[in-house]
Parts: structure tokens; C-alpha cells; sequence
């Protein structure tokens, strides 16, 4: 006999997380149907959420010293001295 696993689990308490949004968008001629999930855990989820929030400002400040950097569009070309 087969049974199925679930497959979207809370990656922080194990729990199957539940669908709170489906929504349709279209891209190009393509429509895209995507879901927002969360734990069912609201103590669980708010602790994910201030865990996403760091993230998000951490990779929004390394974009900034990227932009911030000398040379930062790639290497400097050597000028033409013929």
C-alpha cells in the first residue's frame, strides 16, 4: 500500500504548513498560479517571520556595499596605449 507524505512542512517544528493565499498572475502569455503558506503554529510563524525580516534587511545591506564597492561593475579595462 502507498502512502503519501506530506511535502510542505514547517522546516522549523515539522508541522504541514496551510495555504493562507492562492493567487493568479500573468507573465508574458503565461499564467502563473502561486500559494502563500504558513505555519499553523502562530507562535512558530511569527518567529519565522522576524527570522525572514533579518534576511531581508541583511541581503538588502550587502546589496548596498556591493553598489558601495570600488570596481564593483567588474574589472577595470586596460586603456589602448598604441
Amino acid at each position: 500500500m502507498l502512502t503519501q507524505l506530506p511535502t510542505n512542512l514547517c522546516f522549523r517544528c515539522g508541522k504541514q504548513r496551510i495555504t493562507t493565499r492562492t493567487y493568479k498572475e500573468r507573465v508574458g502569455g503565461s499564467t502563473i498560479t502561486s500559494s502563500d503558506t504558513s505555519c499553523p503554529d502562530p507562535k512558530c510563524q511569527a518567529l519565522l517571520d522576524m527570522q525572514f525580516e533579518k534576511e531581508r534587511i541583511q541581503r538588502e545591506h550587502f546589496a548596498v556595499m556591493h553598489q558601495q564597492r570600488p570596481f564593483a561593475g567588474g574589472r577595470k579595462k586596460k586603456e589602448d596605449t598604441r
